[in-house]
């Protein structure tokens, strides 16, 4: 995306043509959302081409001119915006065929919120300018990269659904640990304290993501690392494979088969023939 954006520029691309380009993007990538959550819902939620429609709408934000309109639509919009949004986390779709993206009303709601609050203050922005607020928006992306992780191995470690004690580890946990990566970690490296140089930077990215690749790679030769359980709990997450090949042949077969004799054979094929 930067490249392109650098290319377009380097070529003297006006402003409507990158807005026109931005949303072709954002409407070839929903259409993929949209197909790609009825055809294969796994890969439209995780892959980045069935997401691009997101990033874009963020894209037109910033392109789009500041907004010469008063205040009292500014408001007007932001409530529309806020409402958008609580009901995209509801799990309120803008079909009830569930073919467009769930997260379409949220990212809308954000879009507008953002577009409305341009160039002038309104009751939204002095409500999110509070001091929680912001410290919350501050250390977001921390919290962002540290949730997941720490439900997943939580989980993990406790084996079970989690309750209202669990759940208030984790929050706790995750606020800490993005914390301690926000001071130590984000910070140093945005003011310029550690990984100051492009060449110090751009050799911890480039190794950090081939380490990555590598442990992925990794990870899906040996099928999960199936050695970090016992041997007899691996036997057992085995046998959901353990079964007869011809074993959806012998399911739904007509009665006349039975009448007739023609029975699904199971065991090995030179064995006594099946008998009532």
């Amino acid at each position: 995306y930067p490249a392109g954006l650098l290319l377009l520029l380097r070529y003297g691309a006006t402003t409507k043509t990158n807005t026109n380009i931005l949303i072709g993007a954002a409407a070839f990538s929903l259409a993929m959302a949209s197909v790609g959550g009825w055809l294969f819902p796994a890969y439209s939620f995780f892959l980045l081409p069935t997401r691009v429609w997101e990033l874009m709408l963020g894209a037109l934000v910033a392109q789009a001119a500041i907004p010469a309109i008063s205040l009292p639509p500014r408001q007007v919009l932001c409530v529309t915006g806020v409402i958008c949004i609580a009901c995209g986390i509801a799990g309120v779709r803008l079909a009830s065929t569930h073919v467009l993206p769930q997260p379409l009303l949220a990212c809308i709601g954000t879009a507008i919120l953002i577009y409305a609050n341009s160039g002038a203050p309104t009751i939204v922005s002095a409500l999110l300018s509070g001091t929680a607020i912001v410290w919350v928006g501050m250390i977001s992306y921390s919290l962002y990269l540290w949730h997941w992780p720490i439900i997943v191995f939580y989980r993990y470690v406790v084996d079970r659904p989690l309750g209202g004690s669990d759940t208030a580890i984790v929050v706790g946990a995750t606020i800490v640990a993005s914390i301690v990566s926000w001071v130590y970690v984000e910070q140093p490296i945005r003011k310029r304290r550690l990984l100051s140089g492009r060449k110090a930077m751009f050799a911890v990215g480039l190794g950090s993501s081939l380490f990555l690749v590598f442990i992925a790679a990794l990870g899906i030769t040996t099928k999960g690392f199936p050695r970090r359980f016992p041997k007899g709990v691996v036997q057992f997450a085995d046998g959901k494979n353990d079964i007869n090949p011809d074993r959806d042949k012998c399911i739904g077969r007509e009665p006349e088969n039975v009448l007739s004799g023609n029975f699904c054979r199971l065991g090995k094929s030179n064995g006594v023939p099946p008998s009532l």
